[in-house]
Protein backbone atom coordinates (compact mmCIF):
# COMPACT_ATOMS: atom_id res chain seq x y z
CA UNK A 1 0.00 0.00 0.00
CA UNK A 2 1.44 3.81 -1.11
CA UNK A 3 0.88 5.73 2.14
CA UNK A 4 1.50 8.69 0.30
CA UNK A 5 -1.19 8.59 -1.14
CA UNK A 6 -4.92 10.13 -0.18
CA UNK A 7 -7.62 8.32 -2.11
CA UNK A 8 -9.99 11.45 -3.53
CA UNK A 9 -12.59 12.58 -1.35
CA UNK A 10 -10.26 12.05 1.44
CA UNK A 11 -8.60 14.88 3.38
CA UNK A 12 -5.51 14.69 5.74
CA UNK A 13 -7.95 14.56 8.86
CA UNK A 14 -10.10 11.98 7.80
CA UNK A 15 -9.85 8.79 9.63
CA UNK A 16 -9.36 6.94 6.48
CA UNK A 17 -6.31 8.93 5.51
CA UNK A 18 -3.85 5.66 5.11
CA UNK A 19 -1.18 8.15 6.73
CA UNK A 20 -2.39 7.32 9.71
CA UNK A 21 -2.18 11.01 11.26
CA UNK A 22 -4.09 10.76 13.79
CA UNK A 23 -1.76 8.08 15.38
CA UNK A 24 0.43 10.15 16.77
CA UNK A 25 -2.35 11.39 19.15
CA UNK A 26 -3.71 7.98 20.28
CA UNK A 27 -3.41 7.41 24.33
CA UNK A 28 -1.03 4.68 25.31
CA UNK A 29 -2.34 1.21 25.78
CA UNK A 30 -1.75 -1.04 28.39
CA UNK A 31 -0.18 -4.04 26.24
CA UNK A 32 2.94 -1.24 25.00
CA UNK A 33 6.46 -1.30 26.46
CA UNK A 34 6.67 -0.29 30.27
CA UNK A 35 8.76 2.79 29.33
CA UNK A 36 5.81 3.97 26.92
CA UNK A 37 3.90 4.03 29.69
CA UNK A 38 6.49 5.57 32.52
CA UNK A 39 7.05 8.32 29.84
CA UNK A 40 3.24 8.47 29.44
CA UNK A 41 2.79 8.64 33.25
CA UNK A 42 5.16 11.24 34.03
CA UNK A 43 3.41 13.52 31.67
CA UNK A 44 0.33 12.43 32.58
CA UNK A 45 0.43 11.92 36.50
CA UNK A 46 -3.53 12.82 37.37
CA UNK A 47 -5.83 10.37 36.31
CA UNK A 48 -9.63 10.09 37.10
CA UNK A 49 -11.18 6.76 38.82
CA UNK A 50 -14.56 6.90 39.65
CA UNK A 51 -15.20 10.60 39.48
CA UNK A 52 -12.59 10.99 41.53
CA UNK A 53 -9.21 12.78 40.28
CA UNK A 54 -5.94 11.22 41.79
CA UNK A 55 -1.95 11.41 41.25
CA UNK A 56 -0.98 8.03 39.79
CA UNK A 57 2.92 7.28 38.78
CA UNK A 58 3.81 4.18 37.60
CA UNK A 59 8.04 3.55 37.06
CA UNK A 60 9.32 0.37 35.60
CA UNK A 61 11.99 -0.54 38.35
CA UNK A 62 11.86 -4.18 37.36
CA UNK A 63 15.78 -4.79 37.71
CA UNK A 64 15.74 -3.85 41.82
CA UNK A 65 14.69 -5.26 44.45
CA UNK A 66 12.06 -3.63 46.26
CA UNK A 67 14.77 -3.27 49.05
CA UNK A 68 16.72 -1.43 46.54
CA UNK A 69 13.89 1.23 46.08
CA UNK A 70 13.82 4.66 47.96
CA UNK A 71 11.40 6.78 47.22
CA UNK A 72 11.20 10.42 49.18
CA UNK A 73 8.90 13.53 48.74
CA UNK A 74 10.97 17.37 49.07
CA UNK A 75 8.00 19.64 50.65
CA UNK A 76 10.88 22.81 49.32
CA UNK A 77 11.01 21.89 46.08
CA UNK A 78 7.30 19.98 46.04
CA UNK A 79 9.60 17.65 44.30
CA UNK A 80 8.93 13.61 44.36
CA UNK A 81 12.12 10.98 44.11
CA UNK A 82 12.72 7.77 43.22
CA UNK A 83 16.27 6.26 43.99
CA UNK A 84 17.09 2.65 43.14
CA UNK A 85 20.83 0.82 43.28
CA UNK A 86 21.65 -2.82 42.71
CA UNK A 87 24.99 -4.15 42.80
CA UNK A 88 26.49 -7.64 42.70
CA UNK A 89 29.48 -9.22 41.83
CA UNK A 90 28.75 -8.89 38.00
CA UNK A 91 26.93 -5.82 37.13
CA UNK A 92 25.71 -2.35 39.07
CA UNK A 93 22.68 -0.65 38.12
CA UNK A 94 21.29 2.67 39.28
CA UNK A 95 17.44 4.60 38.69
CA UNK A 96 17.25 8.18 39.89
CA UNK A 97 13.95 9.61 38.87
CA UNK A 98 13.38 12.85 40.00
CA UNK A 99 9.53 14.74 39.13
CA UNK A 100 8.37 18.10 40.51
CA UNK A 101 4.36 17.34 41.72
CA UNK A 102 1.42 19.20 40.65
CA UNK A 103 0.31 21.58 42.56
CA UNK A 104 -2.60 20.20 45.02
CA UNK A 105 -1.10 16.38 45.44
CA UNK A 106 -1.75 15.56 49.19
CA UNK A 107 1.99 13.74 49.52
CA UNK A 108 1.63 12.77 53.59
CA UNK A 109 -1.35 10.55 52.28
CA UNK A 110 1.01 9.18 49.42
CA UNK A 111 1.29 5.25 48.98
CA UNK A 112 3.39 3.43 46.84
CA UNK A 113 3.55 -0.50 45.78
CA UNK A 114 5.96 -2.59 44.17
CA UNK A 115 4.13 -4.90 41.82
CA UNK A 116 4.78 -8.64 41.12
CA UNK A 117 6.01 -7.42 37.31
CA UNK A 118 8.27 -4.63 38.82
CA UNK A 119 6.71 -1.97 38.36
CA UNK A 120 6.87 0.90 40.57
CA UNK A 121 3.11 2.55 41.63
CA UNK A 122 2.86 5.37 43.44
CA UNK A 123 -0.35 6.98 44.34
CA UNK A 124 -2.02 10.17 46.31
CA UNK A 125 -5.01 11.80 46.84
CA UNK A 126 -5.51 15.39 44.52
CA UNK A 127 -7.39 18.33 44.95
CA UNK A 128 -7.15 20.52 42.19
CA UNK A 129 -6.41 23.83 43.28
CA UNK A 130 -8.92 26.72 42.38
CA UNK A 131 -8.07 28.40 38.71
CA UNK A 132 -6.85 32.26 39.43
CA UNK A 133 -9.29 34.53 38.24
CA UNK A 134 -8.54 36.36 34.70
CA UNK A 135 -9.74 39.81 34.08
CA UNK A 136 -7.71 42.69 32.49
CA UNK A 137 -7.70 45.30 34.79
CA UNK A 138 -7.02 49.11 34.49
CA UNK A 139 -4.41 50.52 37.11
CA UNK A 140 -4.69 54.07 37.65
CA UNK A 141 -1.29 55.64 37.71
CA UNK A 142 -0.70 58.34 40.85
CA UNK A 143 1.76 61.53 40.07
CA UNK A 144 2.83 64.31 42.94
Amino acid sequence: MDHGYIPPGITLLDPGNPRDWFDSFRPIRVHEHPSQIEAFRVLNPIVEEDGVKKFLLELDVRRFKPNEVTVKTNARDNTLTVEAKHKDDESKFEYLRKITLPQGVVTKDMTCHFTSEGILQIKAPYNAPEEAIVADTEIPVKHE
